[in-house]
């Protein structure tokens, strides 16, 4: 999985809106566009239905919202505890 199409999907999910969610992120709309569809190819599933007058996260789209967030917030932690070990000499990595 593309991390860059997980972020993008979540800045969905935070907006509900991709013209906000691509200014959110600094990208085109049809760039996020085309990114969701890629990750919802990949996953072979719908996450966004875009069907309704605005598109909703699909059940499937609110799971993957919920462990990818999860997920970031993991990494963020990781990424934090390295840098710490790396630069500051502080606990082990283990």
């Amino acid at each position: 999985m593309n991390l860059n199409h997980l972020i993008y999907f979540l800045e969905f999910a935070k907006y509900q809106n991709v013209t906000k969610a691509a200014e959110a992120l600094h990208i085109s709309q049809p760039g996020l566009s085309k990114a969701l569809l890629a990750l919802e190819d990949e996953l072979d599933v719908v996450l966004i239905d875009r069907n309704t007058k605005k598109p909703v996260l699909t059940q499937e789209g609110e799971l993957l919202c919920s462990y990818g967030s999860d997920f970031i917030n993991q990494l963020h932690d990781h990424m934090d505890l390295l840098y710490e070990v790396v630069h500051n000499g502080a606990g082990k990595l283990t």
